[in-house]
């Protein structure tokens, strides 16, 4: 039987790098050991939208952290709108600390949601993580 594994490295490297399909990826990397090493990376940068959201959701610091060290996007409101509604103050500590996310824009609503990230987190419940965002300099807890 024919496999991957059995090409130089440099070749699968290169093959891997020219993949932009995540589910094609992701068969790679279930493929065995040295392929999974090798795209594993490959696979958060080119799913990197959707790793973020399932880790955000879930909230799993380890797959943030893999989907964050791999795009070079920006993180916008929305992604910490979504981490306020699940209240995994984790996640949204490790959001507030990566350097792309803009603190400017704390204090006010997104475009798809008239609320605040603050705002959101209090409605939910989640009080460890409006606690956090209070702790926060310059946040106004007069603004929906």
């Amino acid at each position: 039987m024919s496999s991957l594994a059995i090409l130089p490295v440099e070749l699968i490297t290169s093959i891997i790098s020219f993949s932009n399909d995540v589910s094609g990826l992701y068969g790679l990397t279930a493929s065995c050991r040295l392929i999974h090493s090798l795209a594993h990376s490959r696979l958060y940068e080119v799913g990197r939208d959707s790793a973020l959201a399932w880790a955000i959701t879930h909230g799993k610091l380890d797959t943030l952290r893999l989907a964050l060290n791999a795009g070079t996007v920006g993180l916008g409101i929305e992604t910490l709108n979504r981490a306020a509604q699940h209240g995994h103050v984790d996640i949204v500590a490790e959001l507030l600390s990566h350097e792309t996310l803009r603190h400017d824009l704390l204090n006010f609503p997104s475009i798809r949601r008239a609320f605040s990230p603050v705002y959101l987190a209090c409605a939910a419940g989640h009080r460890a993580v409006v606690e956090l965002f209070l702790s926060l300099d310059g946040i106004e807890v007069d603004r929906p």
